[in-house]
């Protein structure tokens, strides 16, 4: 299934999806980068990663260092993972 025919997400989700698709592989912007690159607010970014992630499109876990949380590594698909 293609992501825009993906009639269970939000235009939000997509955008996020397309922003993070088209970004680099080299590149992972932060959540704080994120809201920098629209007008959007940590909450909001937060909404659209949790409905990606809960439909399948985006794997977002913590990366530990020393058993603390240091940061967050996404992973897109581009067809669902579930």
């Amino acid at each position: 299934m293609n992501i825009l025919n993906d009639r269970n997400l939000s235009y939000k989700a997509i955008g996020l999806y397309m922003q993070l698709y088209l970004t680099p592989r080299n590149v992972r912007p932060t959540l704080k980068e994120l809201c920098k690159m629209r007008k959007e607010d940590e909450s909001s970014v937060l909404d659209a990663i949790d409905e990606l992630v809960k439909s399948g499109w985006l794997k977002f876990a913590p990366f530990r260092e020393n058993g603390k949380v240091t940061g967050y590594r996404w992973q897109i698909f581009d067809k669902k993972e579930i």
